[in-house]
């Protein structure tokens, strides 16, 4: 049974940040945020619906079906951050960082098993 649609409570699903190759761990419940000198993203989910703040500013509000995952990580000086509704890609900061951040995403969705 998962969980997280066990729960009848607010849940937030933590991102995976990486900077340099190095993961850091994501918690499953409470408003996860990670952070470097630039980049911010993080997603609350009630239910079926979440909120995705990049920066602290709202970028992406609605009904999900799954557990969304937001990753994001540092490309070459370039910041890259996506949010998924399970495969799904729900939102980007730029194009293409999605399928740049496929990776990422498979290793959170399996830490979240």
């Amino acid at each position: 049974m998962n969980l997280l649609h066990a729960r009848p409570f607010s849940l937030a699903i933590a991102c995976l940040f990486l900077v340099f190759a190095s993961p850091f761990s994501a918690e499953s419940q409470g408003v996860n945020v990670s952070h470097s000198s630039s980049v911010s993203i993080s997603v609350e989910q009630t239910n079926d619906e979440a909120v995705v703040k990049f920066n602290n500013k709202e970028v992406w509000k609605g009904e999900v079906r799954k557990s969304v995952i937001a990753v994001s990580k540092s490309e070459n000086g370039n910041d890259l951050a996506a949010a998924f509704d399970g495969r799904k890609l729900l939102w980007e900061n730029v194009a293409g960082a999605g399928a740049k951040l496929e990776e990422e995403r498979k290793a959170a969705a399996r830490r979240q098993k």
